[in-house]
């Protein structure tokens, strides 16, 4: 596969009250910042994948309903449906990313996530046009915009995510009837481990836990590995843009159960 050859736009949907209180200026970077430093942050984790990333736009919007609505600003709630429903613009290889308070607010306490480009969140075998999401999105929390926090690459994980990419502790079993996250060079792993070094939750399966990749949930992520790339690209191909060089297609299995954190 080609590396950095394929520009994604992305449009920022900010959801803010109208006080200007739960989404101020130390929370939501300027547009600048999202722009200059964000996506170049994001970019240089593509920079060995095809993918690359550009701002089309940044709609900032005052709803008081959207922004503070802390008990349904959960992947698949009525509520996080709603904001899609009203502000997702483009189709299926345009990247939307929703920024509200209320994501923060949640019980479940989490900086962001995506949806995976399925209908069935219990699906299992190919994906195909057929499967493909209308709503799609990227829904992260202000914090993980903050300088402090997005060096974490929340953002970078979520993409991850919306191109097809499961959690390298996918299944969370050693089992070998775990299809794990169906890339053969990400080590099968059983839990969420952290920045654990050589952390190993499966000694009698090959390899250590992927740590640094940046679909686990640490504080030390920094890498795709080559087969992470090539699902992205085969999902981008089979799904999100199927009518562009079919040629490069392969079957891509998926099991997820659709929550992508």
């Amino acid at each position: 596969i080609c590396t950095r050859c394929i520009t994604l736009n992305v449009i920022f949907h900010v959801i803010e009250d109208s006080a200007k209180k739960s989404l101020t200026s130390e929370r939501v970077p300027s547009n600048s910042i999202l722009q200059d430093e964000i996506m170049n942050t994001v970019n240089t984790d593509f920079y060995d994948t095809p993918f690359q990333f550009r701002i089309q736009r940044i709609q900032r919007i005052t709803n008081d309903d959207w922004s503070n609505n802390y008990d349904n600003l959960v992947l698949y709630g009525d509520g996080m449906n709603e904001i899609a429903s009203a502000v997702r613009q483009g189709g299926s290889t345009v990247l939307n990313i929703i920024v509200a308070d209320g994501i923060c607010g949640t019980s479940q306490r989490i900086a962001g996530f995506a949806t995976l480009p399925f209908t069935d969140r219990h699906v299992y075998g190919l994906f195909s046009p057929e499967t493909y999401v209308p709503l799609d999105f990227v829904g992260v929390c202000p914090l993980s915009l903050n300088e402090e926090y997005y060096s974490s690459h929340t953002i970078t994980h979520e993409i991850g995510h919306w191109l097809g990419l499961l959690h390298t502790f996918q299944g969370n079993s050693c089992s070998l009837d775990n299809p794990n996250d169906h890339v053969a060079d990400t080590p099968q792993q059983a839990k969420r481990v952290g920045c654990v070094l050589d952390a190993d939750s499966c000694p009698n399966l090959p390899g250590l836990d992927p740590i640094t990749n940046f679909m686990e949930l640490s504080s030390c992520r920094e890498v795709f590995t080559q087969g992470q790339a090539e699902r992205m690209w085969n999902v981008y191909h089979m799904v999100r843009n199927p009518e562009q060089d079919s040629c490069s297609k392969m079957k891509v299995a998926g099991n997820g159960d659709g929550n992508g954190r």
